[in-house]
């Protein structure tokens, strides 16, 4: 649905044509995309050209209403999605039917029939109370939904709302996160203190700090496998796929295999017989990227991140948002992660053009250069 929206407005394809008529290309980074994108054909990886062409789009959507004076649409959506969280949570108390009635895969299957895709309305009990996935595929992608689009609100300095709008989508920013508390809910901790502390992150050397990334997780995920918390099936989604890089043969972490039961190891751990048969055809997260497109991919992402200028928080940002996930997934949190991160990106750069002073707030989305105070 994500992608269908920019399709049909005549404007944004209009303005899209314009920008990349007009847009500069660095030579050596359309020889890596070129590379990047003959690596796939050569691989007949049709869906993941698709998945990247579909999830550029919807960035380039996001750039165009940010432009265009209208970014406020998307907390609008938002806070209908919540509003619908919030009927869900209180009729699962009152009368569950009503709160399922309404829920993602009800809904899905009444606009969409048999083309509906894959949902789950899953309001278990993860903490002290229900959770609830709103309007989005299931509560853990809710979840993720509302605290992207919180941070975005937070380092959005466009908006120009009122005190009392601005404190009124406060509250149902905090509501939503509430009511869709998951496990992924935790990561808001860790990416907090990377835009907190962005800059000394973008110290570390970008191959070097990835590597060191993924150590440290391999670490934490053999700990939590040594003491069985990959029976939890939610968890082992999003972790076992470190643990298993290690232990894959050099064609599979090389080339990537397709799905967890193509792996040469996937009958000497049941953790991987368990997501299987529960529909998890494949790790979420970084690993996904790793074991099922493979090294040889991961690296020229690398490469091409490197020659994009992104620095490690950018990285780390990207792949904490999506733990859920894999990174090419067009869905609402994936392409407002990737966002909010190019727009950041933009900012620094828009900020060494004016020798801005270094003490200058972080902030979001795009700012207008011609009206930035100049240093003194």
């Amino acid at each position: 649905m994500n992608w269908i929206i920019p399709l049909v407005d005549v404007i944004f394809i209009y303005y899209l044509f314009r920008y990349i008529s007009r847009k500069k290309f660095n030579t050596r980074v359309l020889l890596t995309f070129t590379f990047f994108f003959l690596f796939l054909i050569i691989r007949q990886d049709v869906t993941t050209i698709m998945k990247i062409v579909f999830l550029a789009l919807t960035i380039l959507y996001l750039h165009y209403l940010s432009k265009n004076k209208l970014f406020g649409t998307l907390y609008a959506l938002a806070f209908f999605n919540i509003v619908i969280g919030i009927i869900q949570f209180v009729f699962v108390y009152i009368n569950p039917a009503v709160s399922h009635a309404i829920g993602p895969t009800n809904i899905s299957t009444l606009i969409w029939g048999q083309y509906a895709t894959p949902t789950y309305t899953n309001f278990f009990t993860i903490f002290a109370y229900p959770r609830i996935s709103g309007w989005s595929r299931e509560a853990g992608f809710f979840a993720s939904f509302v605290l992207v689009t919180y941070i975005i609100f937070l380092y959005d300095t466009n908006k120009n709302y009122s005190k009392t709008k601005n404190l009124f989508y406060h509250v149902f920013f905090i509501i939503g996160f509430l009511i869709s508390l998951s496990k992924i809910s935790l990561i808001a901790i860790p990416i907090l203190l990377v835009i907190k502390f962005r800059k000394f992150f973008n110290e570390v050397p970008l191959f070097f700090g990835s590597f060191m990334f993924i150590s440290s997780i391999t670490f934490i995920s053999n700990i939590f496998l040594q003491n069985k918390f990959m029976e939890d099936e939610s968890i082992a989604h999003r972790l076992s796929g470190y643990t298993i890089m290690s232990k894959i043969d050099m064609n599979e972490l090389f080339l990537g295999v397709p799905s967890l039961k193509d792996l040469s190891v996937f009958y000497q751990y049941p953790y991987l017989q368990s997501l299987y048969y529960a529909d998890f055809k494949q790790f979420a997260g970084l690993p996904n990227t790793i074991v099922h497109q493979g090294l040889i991919f991961f690296i020229i992402c690398m490469v091409l991140i490197k020659f994009l200028r992104f620095g490690f928080s950018d990285f780390l940002l990207v792949t904490l948002i999506c733990a859920t996930t894999d990174y090419f997934t067009s869905t609402s949190f994936v392409v407002l992660g990737f966002f909010f991160v190019l727009c950041s990106k933009q900012i620094k750069q828009k900020e060494e053009v004016v020798n801005y002073s270094e003490n200058k707030k972080y902030t979001f989305p795009m700012v207008n250069v011609k009206n930035m105070p100049k240093s003194s």
